[in-house]
């Protein structure tokens, strides 16, 4: 489980962890992050080969933007 959380900054975590632990039990919550990590990672690398493949930077823009936005915003302070 604590493999998973360095993937995911602690406070991007936090902010949705009880609200899926109240729809499912706390045994799926770390196959759900590890979904969610391997999503991330295949999405990455296709954005990857599409900037080799096709000279195209969106894909790899948005993926850039969404892990600033896990690092700069403090997701769990957010009320």
């Amino acid at each position: 489980m604590a493999m998973v959380y360095k993937w995911f900054p602690s406070n991007f975590c936090s902010f949705f962890q009880w609200t899926l632990i109240e729809s499912f039990t706390p045994f799926m919550l770390p196959f759900m992050w590890m979904a969610a990590t391997g999503f991330f990672i295949i999405i990455i690398i296709m954005s990857i080969v599409r900037i080799c493949k096709i000279k195209d930077w969106r894909p790899f823009g948005i993926q850039i933007a969404f892990i600033l936005l896990l690092l700069l915003i403090p997701f769990n302070q957010i009320v």
